[in-house]
């Protein structure tokens, strides 16, 4: 098994893990994520913000929704990938500007 196999079942869980196993749950929360995004799309679009969907996070919600509506380990994991490094830096930044009151992203 390559490295990067074993990454992405590190992230998204064996083909054995129990989300496989409760499929249903699984796709109904991945209706959850993709309801919930056409009604963030719907805010967004009411107050002006609607490029805003193009951020990592929303974009990876609905290719997280995706995965569990298809039940596939690799969208999912991909899609916990497009958020982890915009959401690192954030954290990174937060603690800094708390202990600095300097942000370093903005």
């Amino acid at each position: 098994q390559s490295i990067k196999t074993s990454i992405v079942f590190l992230m998204a869980g064996s083909p054995k893990s129990t989300i496989w196993n409760n499929s249903q749950q699984t796709q109904l929360v991945g209706v959850f994520f993709m309801v919930y995004f056409f009604w963030m799309a719907y805010v967004k679009y009411s107050v002006g913000l609607l490029p805003e969907l193009f951020w990592s996070c929303n974009t990876g919600l609905v290719v997280a929704s995706i995965g569990m509506l298809l039940l596939n380990q690799y969208i999912i994991a991909s899609a916990v990938a497009m958020v982890s490094l915009a959401h690192l830096l954030w954290m990174v930044d937060v603690g800094v500007w708390l202990l600095t009151g300097v942000l370093l992203l903005l």
